[in-house]
């Protein structure tokens, strides 16, 4: 995604920051991780980083939940 300025790629990204979202995605992936968006652009379940960010919550933060599982596990 290209942003419309430094400003608000900073912004986006303190909010990613903020919301705890780096936190959860610093630990190295594991096959089995899955990510449910509580609240975000488009809430739902996500097994792969890029999408639960771009997709998930359109770059922005959110409320996010991790879990080991399976989607339908989800």
């Amino acid at each position: 995604k290209s942003f419309k300025g430094f400003s608000t790629a900073k912004r986006y990204y303190d909010e990613v920051h903020d919301a705890g979202i780096l936190d959860l995605l610093k630990p190295v992936p594991v096959p089995n991780e899955v990510f449910i968006v509580i609240q975000g652009v488009h809430p739902g379940v996500y097994t792969k980083r890029y999408e639960l960010l771009s997709k998930g919550l359109g770059w922005q933060g959110g409320y996010v939940i991790g879990a080991a599982g399976t989607r339908d596990q989800a």
